[in-house]
């Protein structure tokens, strides 16, 4: 998942400091140790070429303008699995590469899916898993080459500090509230792939 700054309140919740879970992109310390720096891309690098070697005939993680992206391999049907993801961690507090699975709930999830990129737009839809994560599925037919984009409006109840959506789909909102504000258009565009616990709602 590409870096999103957000933040969330539990409408459910009276608690007076439901936004102090909220983290800025200035939070985020750079490790300013060029050994350990190196040392950590040449670890993602491996990574990426052991995922990339896995899923070699559904899935490529490569780089686009944007950063890391996934690519389909092969083709998808609509509603065929595209992957599943399973989390590393789970917290209260969010960061910016986090993804929102319940009420005040976070989960770091695993590669591939943690470089699946948004788009108002998406091709891709989520579904629950019993691994503390999603599911990615396709919503519409998807061919070799092609991006593989989701909504993360789907997952995350309220987005803030994200001045500008990049996707340049023709549907694009232009600034990515969440949930919140344009759960219609996600339950009219995507169906039943969207978080369980927005569903109570």
């Amino acid at each position: 998942m590409s870096s999103l700054i957000q933040s969330d309140d539990d409408p459910s919740s009276t608690s007076n400091n439901s936004h102090e879970n909220h983290i800025d992109s200035e939070h985020f310390h750079h490790d300013s140790n060029n050994t350990r720096s190196s040392s950590s891309n040449s670890s993602m690098e491996k990574q990426i070429q052991e995922i990339n070697q896995q899923y070699q005939s559904r899935i490529q993680i490569s780089t686009n303008d944007l950063g890391y992206a996934l690519y389909a391999q092969k083709h998808f049907a609509q509603g065929e699995l595209v992957m599943k993801s399973r989390a590393l961690s789970i917290s209260k507090i969010r960061d910016a590469h986090s993804v929102q699975t319940h009420w005040n709930q976070h989960a770091t999830i695993d590669l591939p899916a943690r470089f699946i990129n948004h788009s108002c737009q998406a091709n891709v839809g989520i579904l629950d898993n019993s691994l503390g994560a999603f599911d990615f599925y396709a919503i519409q037919p998807i061919e070799p080459g092609q991006e593989l984009l989701w909504d993360y409006t789907a997952s995350e109840w309220e987005i803030r500090s994200f001045s500008q959506c990049l996707c340049k789909s023709v549907r694009c909102r232009q600034v990515l509230k969440g949930f919140k504000e344009d759960g219609e258009s996600v339950r009219k565009w995507y169906g039943k792939y969207y978080a369980d616990y927005l569903k109570e709602l």
